[in-house]
């Protein structure tokens, strides 16, 4: 069956432990519903805090919500957790300073990275895509956006047709529909990837030229633009399964620079990032007698969870403490939010969002794997965790060279959790029905 060629639809629409593994299955329906709703938050890489007992009516722990009155709505797509009224500060007060700020930033933030329209005064990625080899101006942050693209080398937002396919294939209702989209059923799909993935790859085809004074300019060959017009392409670039990440970046710059450093921001699809600057969380746990050291007064954990067929498992927790960066990887969807980023065939094969820049297939190294880091942003840290996860088998000696490089992984094999840092603190490690989980430091 010859492939379909077409646009498609952009318009997708504290810390529970599952006391039972969850089962994908469709026969499975009142399982799954548990999950959607124990897994919201905690799938994504949701983390709670110990306080030590210093809650009171008036402050505390609380969720910042996006306005009412916000004129995009995205408030469901993040958890933004933050100790409203530490040092005396009137919580009231600080949470409705804080619900302005949010709303403003993730607006302006949702604007610089959309693909599905233009928005009066901020040029984006729609309007550079919409103006190929024009120079445009755009805002600091989407400017350090394609700045740190350029550093790392990785080459994924290009594969912009790509992810367009793949999004048709989501919306399928059945399997039978799929042929038109699946690569890995369709060989004309297969080779139209990776036309597109040679051209994505070849800077003399298509790259966002960086001129200073944050000036861009989507720069695209003829011979691609002829290509484009031929399969009726209009999008060259795409942040596609990235683009929270550069959003919740984003976001907590914005908040840590208004100095808002108590809380935690998480998107719903794995992106993590811890505000705390540790001594401001010293202050609020210790007493007037405390010993206690920074690391020794911060508890934060983070749940890992591994499928293995169609069944997941909250294998672990791991522990850490002050800030820290952290994205969450995996190839099947862990809640509604998420069912229009995966397409699951009645076979248990899935279909992911993570496509290959060097052939445009979907793969993954593993079901699940999670990464950190304290000193670079969940972007930079995606970009250069990305082409180890999305590959056909996992390769410890490059997980190795990330962790001498400072991004920590954890991934599971086998009923096996490996990471590699020596520091970690793993507890909970999943045991019952017949299925054990250990661990193993890789050195």
């Amino acid at each position: 069956m010859g492939r379909t060629v077409r646009g498609g639809n952009r318009n997708h629409t504290p810390n529970v432990r599952p006391v039972q593994k969850v089962e994908l299955s469709e026969k499975n329906t009142r399982q799954r519903f548990i999950a959607v709703i124990v897994l919201l938050v905690i799938a994504s890489g949701a983390f709670m805090y110990a306080l030590n007992g210093l809650m009171s009516n008036d402050s505390g722990w609380t969720n910042i919500e996006v306005g009412s009155s916000a004129e995009i709505h995205c408030g469901d797509d993040y958890i933004f957790r933050y100790y409203v009224g530490a040092a005396g500060v009137n919580a009231t007060a600080e949470k409705k300073a804080l619900t302005l700020l949010y709303t403003d930033s993730i607006v302006k933030a949702y604007k610089m990275f959309s693909m599905d329209e233009s928005f009066e005064g901020i040029t984006n990625v729609y309007d550079l895509n919409r103006h190929p080899n024009e120079t445009m101006v755009v805002d600091d942050a989407l400017y350090h956006a394609f700045e740190l693209i350029a550093e790392t080398g990785n080459r994924a937002i290009y594969l912009a047709p790509v992810y367009t396919e793949y999004d048709n294939l989501f919306f399928c209702n059945d399997d039978s529909e799929t042929v038109n989209y699946d690569a890995y059923q369709n060989g004309e799909v297969a080779a139209y990837f990776s036309e597109v993935a040679a051209y994505s790859n070849d800077p003399s085809d298509v790259n966002v030229e960086l001129l200073g004074g944050n000036q861009v300019k989507l720069s695209v060959s003829d011979d691609y633009l002829a290509f484009a017009e031929k399969n009726f392409i209009s999008d060259f670039i795409d942040f596609s399964w990235m683009k929270n990440a550069f959003i919740t970046d984003y976001v907590a710059d914005v908040m840590i620079e208004n100095g808002y450093t108590l809380g935690s921001l998480t998107s719903y699809d794995g992106f993590t990032r811890n505000l705390d600057l540790t001594s401001a969380i010293t202050k609020l746990n210790a007493g007037p007698d405390t010993s206690g050291t920074a690391e020794e007064n911060a508890d934060y954990s983070f749940n890992l969870y591994d499928r293995q067929g169609n069944i997941i498992y909250p294998a672990g927790v791991m522990h850490y403490d002050g800030a820290e960066s952290i994205v969450s990887l995996h190839n099947y969807p862990m809640s509604d939010k998420e069912k229009y980023h995966y397409y699951e065939f009645k076979s248990g094969d899935i279909r992911t969002r993570y496509a290959d820049t060097a052939d445009g297939l979907c793969k993954t190294a593993v079901n699940n794997m999670a990464a950190y880091a304290d000193d670079i942003s969940c972007a930079e840290l995606i970009l250069k965790v990305s082409p180890v996860y999305i590959a056909d088998m996992m390769d410890t000696e490059a997980v190795k060279n990330l962790a001498e490089n400072g991004i920590q992984t954890i991934f599971g094999e086998n009923s096996v959790l490996y990471y590699t840092d020596p520091d970690l603190e793993l507890t909970d490690l999943y045991d019952k029905d017949g299925v054990h989980y250990t661990s193993e430091l890789l050195e």
